[in-house]
């Protein structure tokens, strides 16, 4: 499986929860693999791919900052406890914060 290349209007920051695969944006290639997040900005070139014997599982947020982020994050990011903060997101129950 892989995405792109693709240009989006959002941040989007992927966390590896097993497996790996290839993130490429601008002129770097990167290899991610499990306990690492790697980090989409707005309106640059990313392609991503999944590794074909070992394919990565990842959770993913997408957001959007109009005035950028309060913080630098680097393009891949070694963050294993991170796992938690994508597992609350994802489970977050909606209708308890409307």
């Amino acid at each position: 499986h892989f995405y792109g290349p693709a240009v989006r209007e959002y941040w989007l920051i992927h966390f590896v929860v097993s497996g790996k695969g290839v993130y490429k944006i601008s002129d770097k290639q990167y290899e991610v693999s499990e306990g690492e997040m790697f980090v989409i900005p707005p309106y640059k070139e990313t392609f991503y791919q999944a590794d074909k014997d070992n394919p990565w599982s990842y959770i993913w947020i997408g957001f959007k900052a109009d005035k950028g982020l309060p913080l630098k994050l680097k393009d891949v990011e070694k963050c294993p406890e991170a796992r938690g903060i994508f597992n609350s997101v994802k489970n977050a129950d909606k209708t308890r914060y409307k």
